[in-house]
């Protein structure tokens, strides 16, 4: 999504995308359709975030920062098809009503990627119920703390080798 959403770093990644793939251009995604979506069959809007993304730490360590998004006049809101899987996080979303059992993050993975595992793992049961997500443009600014990025990229280990 970060493609279509108009990053201004060229092949950026979300967190928790599965590294191996990051070159394969065929997940940079494609706009297939334009039109709108019924907001009650939407279960999660996940708002980028300019400056300081929610990216990973491979992604920290080899790319330049600041990264924003196209604003939202220049950009529309990109939904994920059904039969596919996006790594979400916990930051700048919202949950409907139809998607609140997806709030629940799991405690048997390291917090730092807890948000991501959720994701993928609500992705078939969106679909099974027929609720979507969205990718919208940028809402917030963020700007983080000071992150320690190695233990981050420890932390972040089973989205890399796992997560495909």
């Amino acid at each position: 999504h970060h493609s279509l959403m108009g990053a201004t770093i060229e092949t950026s990644w979300a967190r928790g995308f599965p590294l191996e793939r990051i070159q394969d251009e065929k997940t940079r995604g494609t706009v297939v359709a334009i039109k709108d979506v019924p907001m009650n069959n939407v279960g999660v809007i996940q708002y980028c975030a300019d400056t300081n993304p929610d990216i990973d730490a491979v992604h920290r360590l080899t790319k330049p920062l600041p990264m924003s998004f196209l604003e939202e006049s220049m950009s529309s809101p990109v939904l994920v098809p059904s039969t596919t899987a996006a790594p979400y996080n916990a930051q700048a979303t919202i949950h409907h009503f139809p998607s609140f059992f997806a709030t629940l993050l799991p405690i048997t993975v390291k917090s730092r990627v807890s948000d991501i595992w959720r994701a993928y793992y609500a992705a078939p049961l969106f679909r099974d119920i027929g609720i979507s997500l969205i990718f919208a443009p940028p809402k917030i600014n963020q700007i983080r703390t000071a992150h320690n990025y190695i233990g981050d990229m420890k932390a972040e280990g089973d989205l890399y080798f796992k997560s495909d």
